[in-house]
C-alpha cells in the first residue's frame, strides 16, 4: 500500500484530511526518515484516541556536531486548529529544559502559539533550532566536557566522603543542564561562616499545561550524602513566595517529605529535584508579583516584619548574597 492510500484512511475522519495530507507529505520530504503510523493516544486517564502521528528523528548541530533527536508528533483531529503533541521518544537520557519536561513532552513557544497558519514543517524547523541551542539528551553530553574537569579540581577537605560529593554535583549537571556549581563561603546563624558546595539553576516544571522553570538554590552538606541538602526557591525581583504552597516557607526555604525523610542511599539529588518537579506541578512555590500579591512583598503578612525575605545569610543554604565569597565552578563550561 502506497503512503498516499495509508494517509487517506488513516485521515478519513479528520477535519481537515487533505491539509494534514499535505503537511505530512512537506514534513516527509524534507525530513527522510519521518514515517507516519496510526495508533491510539491517551487524551486523558480514561480516554484514547486513535491519531497519526509522524515518528523520525530531527538533526541538530550542537557544539560543531550533527545530532539526531528521536521524536513523536501526534497530529490531533482538529488539525490545524489544534496544536500537535510532540514527545522526545528517547527510553533515557532525558534532560529536563525550559522546553521539555521530565517525560519529554516538548513545548516551545511555536507550539505555544500555535494557530490556523502553522504548520508541521514549521514545527519540526523551529525543533532543529532549539534543539541546536540546548540539546535535549544528556548522552550527547561529553564525559571529557570542560564542566566535568572544574568540578573534579575543587578541594572539599571539609566534606566526609569529596569525591561522592563532586560525583553527584556533576551528575546533576548533566541532567539540569541550566544549573551550576558554586563553591565558596556561606554564612550561618551562629555567625560562622562554612565552605559549601552548591547548586544554583533552574528545574523545569508543568503547571496547568503550561511550562515554567522554577530556580533553586541548594547547598550540600558536610555529611553529604548522609545528610539532607538545604533547599530554597530564588524569587526573582518581579516575584513573591506562593503562601499556599505546603512545602515552602516564607523565607523560600524547601520542606519536603523527600527532605525529612532523607536516607541514603535511597535518597539522592537527582530523585529530590524529580521529586520537587512533580510537587510544585501541583502547586508552584513562586507567583509572579501583581497588585494582589504586593503586599506579602512589603512584609504586611507577617506583623512586626518590615521584609518577607531575611538577609539570604542569616539562613542555612539560601543563595549567596554581597558578601560571601563564592567560585562557580561550572561558568567556564557554560560561556
Amino acid at each position: 500500500m502506497s503512503y498516499d492510500s495509508y494517509l487517506d484512511i488513516c485521515l478519513a475522519k479528520y477535519q481537515n484530511p487533505d491539509r494534514t495530507k499535505t503537511e505530512v507529505k512537506e514534513v516527509m520530504s524534507a525530513f527522510q526518515d519521518f514515517r507516519p503510523k496510526f495508533e491510539e493516544f491517551k487524551t486523558s486517564p480514561d480516554e484514547t484516541k486513535l491519531l497519526l502521528h509522524l515518528h523520525g528523528t530531527v538533526p541538530a548541530i550542537w557544539k560543531g556536531n550533527t545530532y539526531n533527536t528521536p521524536i513523536a508528533v501526534w497530529i490531533s483531529d482538529e488539525h490545524p486548529n489544534t496544536a500537535p503533541t510532540v514527545f522526545v521518544t528517547a527510553s533515557t537520557s532525558i534532560i529536563p529544559k525550559w522546553y521539555m519536561d521530565i517525560n519529554g513532552k516538548v513545548y516551545t513557544g511555536y507550539i505555544k502559539q500555535w494557530n490556523q497558519n502553522s504548520s508541521l514543517l514549521e514545527l519540526i524547523s523551529d525543533l532543529v533550532e532549539v534543539f541546536g541551542q540546548t540539546i535535549p539528551l544528556s548522552h550527547y553530553i561529553s564525559s571529557s566536557d570542560d564542566r566535568s574537569k572544574s568540578i573534579e579540581d575543587l578541594q572539599l577537605s571539609n566534606y566526609k566522603d569529596p569525591e561522592k560529593t563532586k560525583r553527584d554535583a556533576l551528575r546533576i549537571t548533566e541532567f539540569f543542564s541550566d544549573i551550576r556549581v558554586l563553591f565558596g563561603e556561606q554564612n550561618f546563624p551562629d555567625g560562622t561562616k562554612k565552605q559549601k558546595l552548591s547548586l544554583s539553576g533552574t528545574v523545569p516544571v508543568e503547571f496547568q499545561d503550561s511550562m515554567d522553570t522554577i530556580p533553586l538554590f541548594i547547598s550540600l552538606m558536610e555529611q553529604h550524602p548522609g545528610e539532607a541538602p538545604n533547599v530554597s526557591v530564588k524569587p526573582a525581583s518581579n516575584m513573591v513566595v506562593n503562601e499556599k504552597c505546603a512545602y515552602v516557607d516564607q523565607t523560600g526555604l524547601v520542606k519536603t517529605p523527600y527532605l525529612t525523610g532523607w536516607k541514603h542511599p535511597n535518597s539522592d539529588l537527582v530523585g529530590l529535584l524529580q521529586d520537587l518537579i512533580v510537587k510544585f506541578g501541583k502547586m508552584p512555590p513562586l507567583l509572579k508579583k501583581t497588585s494582589a500579591t504586593v503586599n506579602i512583598l512589603q512584609g504586611t503578612c507577617c506583623p512586626g516584619s518590615s521584609n518577607s525575605y531575611p538577609n539570604n545569610g542569616s539562613v542555612p543554604g539560601r543563595p549567596p548574597h554581597e558578601g560571601n565569597s563564592y567560585n562557580t565552578a561550572t561558568d567556564d563550561a557554560r560561556k
